[in-house]
Order: C-alpha cells, then structure tokens, then sequence
C-alpha cells in the first residue's frame, strides 16, 4: 500500500469515525432492531430443540407403557386370548369418557354438578411415570370401597374436601385423594373437564357403560425389562395382524407415540419460525428507516464534503461503507 494510500484509508477513518459521532442513538436503535430478530430466531430454535431431547428421554413416560391398544369397542377376544398366551406381558385395561359429577350429599335438584373426564382402571397403572396423588399412594391402594381420586379442580368447583361424597352415574362414591400429575396426560392436549379416577369394579354400579355409550378403550401393556426394541416391533405387528389394517382399533408403540409428538412440535416450530422471521423483517424495515433518516440528515455534511473536493464516487464509499459497518 502506498503513502497516498495509506492517507486516504487514514482520511476515510477519521471521516467515518466523524460522522458516527453524531448518531450514537440511531446506531443503537439499529442494532436492537437487528437483535430482536435475531433472538427470536434462536429463542425458536433452542426452545424446538430442548423439547425434542426431552420427548426423546421420556418416551415411554408419555405412552405409560411400551405399547398401547385403543379404540371405541373393548378388545376382541382374540386380543385377549393372545395376551393370556404372553404371561410375559403386563396389561393394565384403561377406560376413559366424559361425563358429570354431582355432590352426593345433595337431596333435591338443582345439585352442583361438574362435567368431568372419568378414568377407569383396572390393572398396575402406570407402568411408566409417575402418578402423584395427596395423600401419596397406589391407586390400587385408594381406588377401593367406592373411592375417587379427583383432581383439585373438581374439589374448588363443587366446593367439597377429601372425604365428601361424590356422585357418578348411578352410584355415590367417596373422595379419598387429589390428582396432582398424570404420567400419560399429554396423550390427550384437549381437557373438557377436571380428571377422576375409578377402580373397574366400582365402574359397573355407575350403569354409565351401555348402548350409545362414547367410551375409549385403551390396553397398555409393558414388556420385560431384558426385551430388546425388535420384540418391542413383533409384538406390535403380531397385533396389528390380528385386529387388521382397517378395524376399530389402533396399535402404537411408544417411539410411535414419539413420532407423532415431534410431529405435532414440528408444525408448532414452523408456525413459531415464521413469527420470528417476521420480526426479523420488522427489524429490517426499521433498520431501513432508521439508515434512510440517517442518510437525510447528513445532507449538508455530504455538500461539505464535496466543497472540500470530494468526488461524488469518493463520498459514496465513505457513506456505504460506514452504513456496512
């Protein structure tokens, strides 16, 4: 590089360092339009990427088994006969529809009533995850002489405490406990009411389970703990076989039951993308803005300097060069 070279780099410093004196502010409001995009960007990214991870961990969690039955019908008998040949198995048979709750201790209508989701048990539910419950217990341990465990929810709304009677169907029943967490309560995003849980035996009084009757039916089942994800496969499309492609039921795995939440996360990401894309272009119309008022208001410097005997392509270097930087 020559003197005369090195002068006009010099010259262009001093002069560009000149005028970013006088807008230190629109400098700044520059670049928090540049940042707020930016965040929004990686703030999707990063949040997209930690649930993934932890979907992925959690799995089974999320199923409460390794591999579920469901449908609207109970299962055919030829499901169960082939899981009474598999002791290998765990089964637990899960019932679930929604219907009302009223205070059992009201004498004369209106009673205060409640829409609720019922959960019917009948096995060593869950086999993943943890169901917590106050006080802390089994459900096999509560759920028993005509005991509930509802959430509290239920509890605020129908204005009663553990130990109030509670009617479901045709029968009363006792609250023996509150839900605090479901393992497998994000199977099902959509709640129409709070969540109650019932032993099966205690089900049959309620006479809530007849013609026209909107049940699910779901069968969950665990394999041992020494199976490999192979066994995991051929147990499922043993089943498949047997209720067919185009039956009433459904049979899913839990890394399918993963799939379909990263799907569902997938779409939620891209629909958060395009928001954080289009604050990005907000940014960039305000970096647009703030360079083009700042470009207005350096009119009489850009005259200056051409009195001085800047040419026209010299000051167009010095401006665009400082608006890059």
């Amino acid at each position: 590089m020559t003197r005369r070279q090195r002068l006009a780099v010099d010259l262009y410093g001093r002069l560009m360092w000149r005028e970013t004196r006088g807008s230190r502010r629109r400098f700044l409001f520059f670049v928090l339009c540049l940042a707020v995009g930016v965040t929004a960007i990686v703030c999707v990214a990063g949040l997209t990427e930690n649930l993934d991870r932890r979907i992925h961990r959690e799995a089974r969690q999320l199923l409460a088994a390794d591999l579920m039955i469901s449908g609207l019908q109970p299962v055919s008998a030829e499901v169960d006969e082939f899981l009474a040949a598999r002791p290998d198995l765990e089964v637990a048979h899960i019932r679930e529809l929604v219907t009302v709750a009223a205070l059992g201790a009201c004498q004369r209508p209106p009673c205060a009533s409640q829409v609720i989701e019922l959960k019917v048990v009948a096995g060593d539910y869950p086999f993943y995850g943890t169901l917590e419950t106050d006080p802390a217990a089994s459900l096999s341990e509560l759920l028993t002489a005509r005991g509930v465990v509802a959430a509290p929810d239920l509890l605020t709304r129908l204005d009663v405490e553990v130990g109030g009677g509670l009617r479901i169907g045709e029968a009363e029943f006792t609250i023996v406990g509150q839900l605090l967490r479901e393992p497998d309560r994000v199977a099902s995003p959509l709640s129409l009411g709070p969540r109650v849980f019932m032993s099966a035996e205690d089900f049959e009084p309620t006479r809530l389970e007849q013609l026209g009757s909107r049940i699910v039916y779901r069968t969950l089942l665990r394999m041992p703990d020494d199976a490999d994800p192979e066994a995991l496969d051929r147990l499922a499309d043993d089943l498949r076989e047997i209720v067919g492609e185009a039956g009433p039921y459904r049979v899913r795995t839990y890394v399918e039951a993963q799939e379909e939440l990263q799907e569902a996360l997938a779409r939620a990401a891209d629909f958060l993308g395009l928001v954080a894309l289009l604050s990005l272009l907000l940014g960039g119309l305000g970096i647009a803005q703030t360079t083009r008022a700042w470009l207005q208001s350096r009119m009489d410097d850009v005259a200056f300097l051409r009195c001085l005997g800047l040419r026209p392509g010299e000051v167009l270097g010095l401006y665009l060069g400082q608006t890059a930087l």
